[in-house]
Formats: structure tokens, sequence, C-alpha cells
């Protein structure tokens, strides 16, 4: 039995084209455990083939923040959102890629611009550094820039137990929750964290989770949900 998960119209509603170079990006991904014998031949050849996805993350002042390291997905195609009409015209292909080949779809719940990105390597490209991370720009799926006015931190649970879930959100989180929407292991739970205190209180009762710099969200997945 599958089910669906899809938020598109939630995150359609979030979209924000402000000034010209604004845009989104979305990601079809394969996650290697999601794979079985009875996975398109299509989406093991990909598993096989494809080198691991490493993003990087580089501050609005040049320097880079981190790499998220994702060793146990590989990218199947990415889409860069400038318009609402552009969100809406590959709705359709995202889905049925998802479908067909038993992929996922996630969406970087953060404006980019490209004028600022420009900006960003120019400023890079002159620095001794980016020979250190070179792996970073030519294996990323995309190159994003934080604004550090406007970070969002996600945290990605599964399975949470209800009291722990509300925990959570009424005890640790509070006010600061954006939104959180459910996965078919669990949620993904988006907040703002302006002194960093969620972030360690989260780390002192889940120990063993990542909570991400900047969140890459579920847009759309269709799963068999007796895995």
């Amino acid at each position: 039995m599958y089910k669906e998960y899809n938020y598109f119209d939630f995150f359609r509603s979030r979209l924000k084209f402000e000034n010209p170079g604004d845009f989104y990006s979305i990601h079809i991904l394969f996650r290697i455990k999601d794979i079985n014998e009875n996975s398109p031949e299509i989406s093991k050849v990909i598993i096989k083939n494809r080198i691991p996805n490493i993003n990087p993350f580089i501050g609005i002042n040049g320097t880079i923040e981190e790499c998220y390291d994702f060793r146990n997905t590989r990218s199947l195609c990415d889409y860069f959102i400038y318009s609402l009409e552009d969100f809406d015209m590959y709705k359709d292909e995202i889905i049925c890629l998802c479908k067909t080949l038993n992929a996922r779809a996630y969406i970087y719940d953060y404006k980019q611009n490209n004028n600022q990105i420009l900006k960003v390597i120019n400023h890079q490209s002159k620095k001794e550094n980016i020979k250190k991370n070179i792996k970073c720009f030519t294996d990323n799926f995309t190159l994003s820039v934080i604004d550090q006015n406007d970070k969002k931190y996600q945290f990605d649970v599964d399975e949470p137990e209800k009291p722990m879930f509300d925990l959570m959100l009424n005890d640790i989180i509070k006010d600061n929750l954006l939104y959180y929407i459910e996965t078919p292991h669990g949620y993904h739970i988006v907040y703002r964290d302006y002194d960093l205190s969620i972030k360690e209180k989260l780390n002192e009762i889940f120990p063993n989770k990542s909570i991400h710099y900047l969140p890459i969200i579920l847009l759309y997945a269709y799963v068999d949900i007796k895995n």
C-alpha cells in the first residue's frame, strides 16, 4: 500500500519572488535505502554510478560555512524556480519522476539570488581556501548563499513518540516554530534559533540526530508504507 506526501500547495504559498534573480531550488533524490530488487532498473544504475552529493553552503560574506554530505543519496535532477509559473509548470513532471523511479523531491526553503551567488563566487575564487574546497564546488547540485539574518534550522526526527514530539514543540521550540510537516518516517521541523539555545537542548535529548543549518524539506514522496 502506497501513501502520497504532497506539499506543493503548502510551499507554493511560501515562495516569494521580490527581486530580479530570486529563485528557489528543488532536487530529485534517490535514497540508497529506498532502492530494492523491485525498484526500476534506472534507479539501481543511478545509485551505482553517480557520485554522492556534496553541497556547500556559503555565508553571505563569502566564507564557506559548511558542506552537507549526502553520502546516502544520489541526485537525479535539479529544478531552479524563478516564478510561481515555473513551480506550477514542473509540478506534474516532478510527481511523475518520483512515482516512476521511486525517488523523492526536496525543496530548499530558502530564497536564493543569482546576483548574490555570482558576487560570492567571484569573492571566493580570489581566496586560497577555494582550492581546499574545490570538490564542494564541482560535485554539488546547488550552491547556496546564506543570509545570516534569515537563518532557519531543520530538525529531522524519525518516528517520535508523541510525548517527546510534544516536548520538542511545546517546551523547547515553542514560539520559534515556523512549521513542521509529516514525512514517511517522522517529521521535518523548521524553526528559528537566534541564540542556538534550541539546538543545544535538542542535542541533549537527541545526541545522535543532526540539526541542519539550511532546511531541505520533503516536497513530494510516494512510498510503500510498509518500508
